[in-house]
């Protein structure tokens, strides 16, 4: 916001925010702030009944707040201040900002003048301008109190802070004219007008509210008495006892009242009551009350009539309601006089605060600090307690008894199941006696949560789908929580939704994974999954044909191949806006994908199943992690977008909108906006979210499965392009890398948490390409991976992932022999980067292959089914599991595109280029 020069150095000499800050702190319990406490005062009234049957408004606060206006107004000089002119002409409708800050400021206003009376004698003749003064402030000292005491919270928002400045920022919409030098705002007449109103209002609160005598107590006798005690109160000034009474103070500074029938002596000088039951440590007071007067309403409504033409109807509502609170005289706790003189310090003890970090909510291993402050305690002790229902507690036992009234212990606490406890803090003294001691419990929930880390991969996601069929049928696995990127997090949706009910008249329920397994076994092709950008498909066809031909890999590196070949640049240009217009922000769409999956997903089963769920995307924005929840929320505790005044406010986003979010690869797809961040694929930063699982979900035990293989070995290739060098190192090794790194990272998950991980050594095919044989041959694959994992001897693993691996490629081998036998044509499910970057040579016009019928396909299918047939019976002699559709790997065709020649390659086979005679399939497995 740019300042007139002559309002800058107001701001540049204002008191820091840092410097303020102790004065709004203070008065027990430190723990709770100003306004929290206000508003506990204000929701949760409390009464004390005076003499002649009159009740007054308990407001344990007050006392704090006037301190606090005291010392901001202190620290807060007339010469260094700005004041906003709230009331000029033409400024009543200008703008949200404006409105806002008139808001708080009448709302602050008012409660100032109210429990300023209350807070002290000396407190309550302080001068109404400087109230208004400091409220009607731009300055650190105004918008802190005004951030306390504002209720229920209707404060101005912040803005950046001002270059140089002292760490606060202007209200939003109060533009530069506004800010006025205090001499002007003084004249207004709207300004004057509020200043009489609410300050003949402060007034009749003072006149009506009970006062404490100032410095009247001399000494108490004895100071640590118990309650039922007797004290004497030595002093002067106490009068008659007539319309007076003596006040203690209660927990949380609430003003306790002896009883008439517990005072059994009353002189001008000496005082004896007996200590009532509330009562505990903290200043004792001799209170006065009015004998005039009575309620306040009949002023608060000339109040309300005064400034009514000077604000709106909101703020006049509010003014309403907190004159409506304070019809009956605020009373608050005793001051403290300036020689401690009638500060009482006996009683039970008063546990001020007890608190753990991080947090209540543990893990198996944790470590967690108990801190604690104790006033009046001889003995202090922390032990360990069952909660009733809940598995026996792991809580380590705390030697006692704590040594000092401040401190702090850690603990390191084991977890080997779920399970409650509780940690109680105790504190006794002589007033406690025989009985309880006082106590403050903490209760704490081990969190033994398993869950899924799904990682992303594309089309190669069936692999994962497969492994999931394994957990979930074979295993009776069932997370309990999944944080999952990409395609990953497209397969976490259905596991969103829990297993089916069983069907009416008996039979099985489907398992989720069952449902997932069911959805990929039925996808076509690459259409089933994404379709072409319709910029993309009004392109020319030879354009088209361009993109289309490309991996991943080279669509993402397609800038670089167009600027490698000025033909080819200068006729792509346009299309895609390289010349400087409009460009599109992704050559397809997961449209495919969106429909199908809103079409089944319920949100009511997703809440009823209760599997916590994060979705990783990236903000392009900020570049930090986009997550959502199970419900649909965006969560994010990285820095917040600016958005512009063109882009419309955030829409409302669900479950699905975070999976497509998450599985849009860059350039590739569009990106999706959640919140005010536009949000692509989190495998950009988080290829496996296993840490997203173990730190924001709690998981203790986490299965990562992977869906993409370890880099393959290749041969020497000097004349490797620089756009293969880019898809290899980039998109491949690094790519690679960051998943290791997600799955065991250099520092570990430490002792109590398990990461398991699940992942092919070989890749079927490309991340977006779709071929139901290969799908079906990944989705087997990710089944047998499983059971390497979950079930295969330790001493017997490493062999029986040998087996995985050869069935799948003999398997992959034997799909693209099915082609060749039966004179079919496939496209080679590796589409490397067409080798075309910064040089001349146009693209291939096609990746395709178009075979002949050839008998040696037969030989090699059958030869590969006798090793697969081997491989498997090799995995039952060694206790890995083998898949239920096993015995069809080696005896039946795999899925092809069209119809094989003979019904199972075992046949007889019969060709225009040759023969096979029919051979029985090898025995079953």
């Amino acid at each position: 916001m740019p300042l007139d020069p002559d309002l800058m150095p107001r701001f540049l000499s204002a008191t820091p925010t840092q410097q303020l800050r102790p004065f709004m702190h203070g008065g027990p319990p430190r723990t709770r702030s100003i306004g929290d406490r206000l508003r506990e005062d204000l929701e949760n009234p409390v009464y004390i009944q005076g003499p002649g049957n009159r009740r007054y408004r308990q407001v344990t606060v007050a006392r704090d707040v006037a301190q606090a206006i005291v010392g901001l107004i202190g620290a807060q000089p007339r010469r260094s201040d700005i004041l906003v002119d709230l009331f000029a002409e033409g400024n009543l409708t200008a703008g949200r900002g404006v409105e806002a800050f008139r808001q708080t400021y009448a709302e602050t206003f008012l409660l100032a003048v109210t429990l300023l009376p209350a807070g002290g004698p000396r407190l309550a003749d302080l001068r109404v301008d400087e109230i208004a003064r400091i409220l009607s402030s731009a300055s650190p000292a105004g918008k802190m109190l005004r951030e306390a005491l504002t209720y229920p919270g209707r404060q101005p928002a912040p803005v950046d802070p001002i270059d140089g400045g002292p760490g606060f920022s202007i209200p939003p919409g109060i533009p530069p004219e506004l800010l006025v030098a205090a001499e002007r705002f003084a004249a207004m007449g709207c300004a004057a007008a509020t200043r009489t109103a609410f300050g003949r209002w402060g007034a009749g609160v003072a006149a009506a509210a009970p006062r404490y005598l100032e410095n009247a107590i001399t000494d108490l006798q004895p100071r640590d008495g118990c309650v039922g005690e007797e004290i004497r109160i030595v002093g002067a000034g106490f009068g008659a006892g007539v319309a007076s009474g003596i006040v203690f103070s209660g927990l949380g500074g609430s003003p306790i009242l002896v009883p008439a029938n517990d005072v059994l002596q009353w002189s001008d000088q000496l005082i004896r009551v007996r200590i009532p039951a509330a009562a505990r440590r903290g200043p004792v007071g001799v209170v006065t009350f009015p004998t005039g007067g009575g309620p306040l309403g009949d002023l608060g409504a000339q109040v309300i009539g005064e400034v009514q033409a000077c604000f709106g109807p909101a703020v006049m509502a509010r003014i309403e309601q907190i004159i409506g609170n304070f019809i009956t005289p605020p009373i608050g706790y005793p001051p403290v006089q300036a020689n401690m003189a009638n500060m009482f310090l006996g009683g039970p003890p008063i546990i001020e605060t007890f608190s753990v970090s991080p947090g209540r909510t543990l893990h198996p291993g944790q470590t967690v600090k108990l801190t604690w402050s104790v006033i009046g305690a001889t003995r202090i002790e922390i032990v360990a307690l069952a909660v009733p229902g809940s598995a026996p507690h792991e809580l380590p036992a705390i030697p006692a008894p704590l040594a000092g009234a401040e401190g702090f212990v850690e603990v390191v606490v084991p977890g080997t199941t779920a399970w409650r406890g509780i940690y109680a803090l105790r504190a006794s003294n002589r007033c406690t006696g025989a009985g309880p001691a006082v106590e403050h419990q903490l209760e704490f929930e081990m969190v033994f949560r398993r869950g899924l880390a799904l990682g992303g991969g594309g089309a190669r996601g069936d692999f994962q789908a497969g492994a999931l069929e394994y957990l979930y049928n074979e295993r009776g696995y069932r997370p309990q929580a999944i944080a999952a990127t990409s395609v990953g997090a497209i397969n976490a949706i259905e596991l969103l939704m829990g297993d089916d009910d069983p069907p009416v008249g008996g039979g099985a329920a489907v398992s989720a994974a069952s449902r997932l397994g069911t959805t990929w076994r039925l996808l076509v092709d690459e259409t089933s999954m994404f379709l072409d950008q319709p910029w993309l498909a009004n392109a020319r066809p030879r354009i088209r044909r361009l993109i289309r031909s490309l991996s991943v890999e080279g669509v993402m590196a397609l800038p670089y191949t167009i600027v490698g070949d000025a033909v080819v640049a200068g006729e792509l240009a346009s299309d895609l806006g390289l010349d400087g217009s409009l460009a599109p922000s992704g050559a397809f769409s997961l449209a495919p994908i969106e429909v199908r999956a809103r079409a089944t997903f319920q949100q009511d089963r997703v809440n009823a199943n209760g599997i916590a769920l994060r979705l990783a995307t990236v903000s392009l924005e900020t570049g930090e992690v986009v997550q959502v929840n199970e419900r649909g929320e965006v969560q994010t505790t990285g820095p917040q977008p600016v958005r512009p005044y063109w882009v419309q406010p955030p829409p409302v986003t669900d479950v699905i909108d975070g999976a497509i979010a998450s599985s849009t690869m860059p350039a590739v797809f569009s990106a999706r906006r959640l919140g005010d961040h536009m949000c692509v694929d989190g495998g950009i930063r988080d290829v496996v979210p296993v840490n997203i699982a173990i730190r924001d979900l709690g998981c203790n035990e986490v299965i990562a499965i992977r869906c993409s293989a370890p880099p393959a070995l290749q041969e020497t290739n000097p004349r490797r392009s620089l756009a293969e060098a880019l898809a290899r190192s980039v998109l491949g090794i690094v790519f690679d890398e960051l998943a290791d790194n997600d799955v065991s990272p250099f520092s570990g998950w430490g002792p109590n948490v398990q990461v398991l991980t699940i992942q092919p050594n070989i890749d079927l095919h490309d991340t977006i390409v779709v071929e139901p044989g290969l799908i079906h041959i990944g989705m087997d694959y990710g089944w047998m991976r499983a059971a390497d994992i979950l079930a295969v001897p330790a001493a017997s693993r490493a062999r029986a992932i040998a087996l995985s691996d050869q069935i799948a490629h003999l398997r992959s081998e034997n799909w693209r022999h099915a082609h060749w036998a039966n004179g079919l044509r496939y496209q080679d499910p590796h589409r490397s980067f067409t080798d075309f970057a910064f040089s001349n040579m146009m693209p291939p016009a096609s990746n395709e292959i178009q075979p002949t019928l050839t008998p040696e396909a037969i030989d090699a299918i059958r030869g590969n089914c006798r090793i697969i047939r081997d491989a498997l019976a090799e995995r039952s002699a060694i206790r890995a599991p083998n898949h239920p559709a096993r015995n069809q790997w080696f005896t039946q065709w795999e899925i092809i595109n069209g119809a094989a020649l003979t019904a199972d390659p075992w046949a007889a086979y019969v060709s225009e280029v040759g023969d096979r005679l029919a051979e029985p399939p090898p025995a079953p497995v």
